[in-house]
C-alpha cells in the first residue's frame, strides 16, 4: 500500500522508546538510533523517512552523539529530515548550538501540546520556533477528547471553564461546525504551528476533526476560545489532555 502511494505521502516516525529489553536498545544513543531507523524502513517498506523525531530527551546520552548519529542517517539517505518531541528549553537550545557548531544536521520540527486548553508553549517552544525557523507539531490539540461535541459535555461538570466552553460549542453549533474543527482551526491560527497531530478512534472523529481545515476563525470564535483559556488559566490543575494522546495522525502540514 505504501509503495504505491509513497509520493504522496509525508512518512514520519520516532525513535528513543525501549524497542527490546537490552540497554541498547532504547534512548538516543547512535547504535540504538542506527538500528531502529533500519527496522523502521523495513517495517514501512520504504527507501527512506521523510521526518525522524527523537521522541523524548535521554539524560544517558550525549546530545553531539545524538545529532551525530542522526546526521550520518540523513548523508545516508535515510533520512530527510530530523526533529525533536518534549525537549526542555535548555536541551532543544543546546541541540540548536551544537549542531551550528559541528556542521550537523539540525532539528526541524518540535513537537509540543497545544490546544484551546493548554497554551504553555506559545511562551515557551512557539517563540524558539519562531526564532530559529522550526516547524511546530502540536499534539494533544483535541485535549483526549475533551474538545469534541460529546466529550465537552460530559467534561463540563468538572471543569471550571464549564460555561465557557457551553458557549464555545454553542458558536460551533451556530456556524454549523463540530467542536473539534473549530479547536483545530484555533491550533492550525497559530503562527508557528507547522501541522498537527489528531487522535481518533473511529472513522467519523477523523472526519469532523479535518473539517477545521481551511476553517478561518471569526471574532466571535477566538473571544469564545480565549475565554476558555482565561477560565483554565486561573485552574491550579493540569487541562485534560495536555499531555497528548495516542491513535495520532497528522492533520495538515501548512509549510
Amino acid at each position: 500500500m505504501l509503495e504505491r502511494l509513497r509520493h504522496h505521502v509525508v512518512v514520519a516516525t520516532k525513535v528513543g522508546r525501549p524497542m527490546g529489553d537490552g540497554p541498547s536498545h532504547r534512548g538516543l544513543g547512535r547504535a540504538h538510533i542506527r538500528r531502529a531507523c533500519e527496522a523502521s524502513l523495513r517495517r514501512l517498506q520504504t527507501d527512506r523517512i521523510d521526518l525522524y523525531q527523537a521522541h523524548a530527551p535521554d539524560p544517558h546520552t550525549p546530545i553531539e552523539e545524538t545529532l551525530q548519529a542522526l546526521d550520518e542517517l540523513v548523508r545516508a539517505g535515510m533520512v530527510r529530515a530530523v526533529g525533536c518531541s518534549n525537549f526542555p528549553l535548555t536541551l532543544l537550545l543546546e541541540s540548536l548550538v551544537a549542531s551550528a557548531r559541528s556542521g550537523l544536521k539540525r532539528f526541524g520540527s518540535v513537537q509540543a501540546p497545544c490546544s484551546v486548553l493548554h497554551r504553555a508553549a506559545e511562551g515557551t517552544v512557539a517563540p524558539i520556533c519562531q526564532a530559529y525557523g522550526l516547524g511546530m507539531i502540536a499534539y494533544g490539540s483535541l485535549a483526549a477528547g475533551t474538545l469534541t461535541d460529546a466529550g465537552s459535555r460530559r467534561a463540563e461538570a468538572s471543569l471550571d471553564c464549564a460555561a465557557a466552553m457551553a458557549r464555545l460549542r454553542a458558536c460551533a453549533v451556530a456556524r454549523s461546525l463540530p467542536l473539534a474543527a473549530v479547536a483545530l482551526a484555533w491550533v492550525l491560527a497559530r503562527p508557528s504551528i507547522a501541522s498537527v497531530l489528531v487522535g481518533a478512534s473511529r472513522p467519523e472523529q477523523l472526519r469532523e476533526s479535518i473539517q477545521g481545515v481551511g476553517v478561518v476563525l471569526d471574532d466571535a470564535l477566538e473571544r469564545s476560545c480565549a475565554e476558555v483559556w482565561q477560565r483554565v488559566a486561573t485552574q491550579s490543575s493540569q487541562p485534560p489532555g495536555s499531555d497528548g494522546g495516542r491513535n495520532q495522525f497528522t492533520a495538515r502540514s501548512k509549510r
